[in-house]
């Protein structure tokens, strides 16, 4: 999963860059400069309001503050949200991030897992910290390789960027953006094998076969629908200007989309600066979680699922996320359904106490099981 993350990160770090023009070569540039400042501290402003045609809306105004120490790859951010005309609300969120290793105050944690599964779990520690155990180390090395790799992007398209002194100007209209995207997405298909080598399994190899084929299949799948998405979000801008001064970069960008379906409007503002010397502790007080952990966390609980047997006797066995199918002895006796006791015992897990071979299903309420009939699909299912 962090894999993905980081190809996604690269993918938007293409996506607000370059063409390349000489305008844009000159706007990565600037770009690169940044990455090379010892630290940053970062203040951004957002907004986000969506509102779709049956009457759902949401309206956010974000506070963003964030520092980061570039060679170390330690970063801080805490976001506080407004949350506007009834919108749910959204608690404070601290994180930090030490390579690929991802810390997370408890209250913005628990309610991700509340909001995922459902669930309320209890944890002592302040933060919850998330391993990387990926074999992937972020660090400043992997950010080279991945720069190397989108400087030498050249998707024979002008983006349309805009330079006035060290002020840099870009406006993408709905066609553009989808062109733009169906751009990317072909330069990746023919450049997967350029990708950072510690960003895809050892073993990953790609013939020009196999680039032929998800080209192919991108363009049975995919390339038709352009014109379909064009028309979807016919309307819809993204402008954005960046200003580069010595020690500091500041960012102005709105993207504004319009479907069928809704609305939606999402402005930043952000000014960035040079710093020296920062400083950034980790927290103390940690819980560690690793990914299995987590994804049993943000699971939601599956609710019962029976052993559900037909009048043949026929069955099938639901145990967690696994099933289990076979066939029971089953005997009808004046209207009554019976079933062989040591074959149940063994499918519900557990021992029924009875000195008969058979028992009766509407027996087992008795002993604490729940035995419904289906109707629709004429089987007993017990609980």
């Amino acid at each position: 999963m962090k894999k993905l993350s980081l190809i996604m990160a690269v993918l938007m770090i293409m996506l607000s860059t370059m063409g390349f023009t000489s305008v844009e070569k000159a706007y990565w540039e600037e770009n690169k400069k940044i990455m090379q400042w010892e630290g940053v501290e970062s203040d951004q402003d957002l907004s986000l309001n969506f509102k779709t045609t049956d009457g759902f809306s949401i309206n956010y105004k974000m506070d963003i503050k964030s520092k980061g120490i570039m060679k170390d790859m330690v970063t801080y951010i805490e976001v506080n949200t407004e949350a506007l005309e009834n919108s749910p609300a959204i608690p404070q969120i601290k994180m930090y991030t030490k390579g690929a290793d991802l810390y997370i105050n408890k209250e913005a944690f628990l309610a991700f897992v509340k909001l995922s599964s459902q669930k309320d779990i209890e944890i002592a520690e302040d933060y919850v910290k998330i391993t990387n155990e990926q074999n992937v180390e972020i660090s400043a090395s992997l950010m080279d390789e991945i720069m190397k790799f989108v400087e030498e992007i050249d998707l024979g398209m002008d983006m349309g960027m805009v330079q006035d002194g060290n002020k840099y100007t870009l406006n993408l209209d709905s066609d553009k953006m989808i062109d733009l995207l169906d751009a990317y997405m072909r330069y990746i298909f023919n450049n997967m094998d350029k990708l950072p080598s510690s960003l895809m399994p050892a073993d990953f190899k790609m013939t020009e076969e196999e680039k032929q084929e998800m080209l192919a299949m991108y363009d049975a799948f995919v390339t038709p629908y352009k014109d379909t998405a064009k028309a979807a979000i016919k309307g819809s801008t993204y402008y954005q200007v960046d200003t580069f001064e010595e020690s500091k970069y500041s960012q102005e960008a709105v993207l504004d989309i319009k479907t069928p379906m809704g609305n939606g409007k999402l402005a930043m503002n952000s000014v960035s600066n040079k710093v020296s010397d920062l400083k950034i502790s980790l927290p103390a007080s940690v819980k560690v979680v690793n990914q299995e952990e987590l994804n049993e966390m943000m699971m939601p609980e599956m609710p019962p699922m029976p052993l559900s047997i037909s009048l043949d006797g026929s069955y099938v066995n639901f145990k967690g996320n696994d099933f289990t199918e076979g066939k029971i002895e089953i005997k009808n006796v004046n209207g009554a359904t019976y079933l062989n006791v040591n074959q149940l015992s063994e499918l519900l897990s557990t021992i029924i106490e009875t000195k008969e071979d058979f028992i009766r299903t509407t027996d087992l309420v008795n002993l604490g099981f729940d035995v419904q009939w289906n109707a629709e699909s004429k089987t007993i299912d017990i609980y």
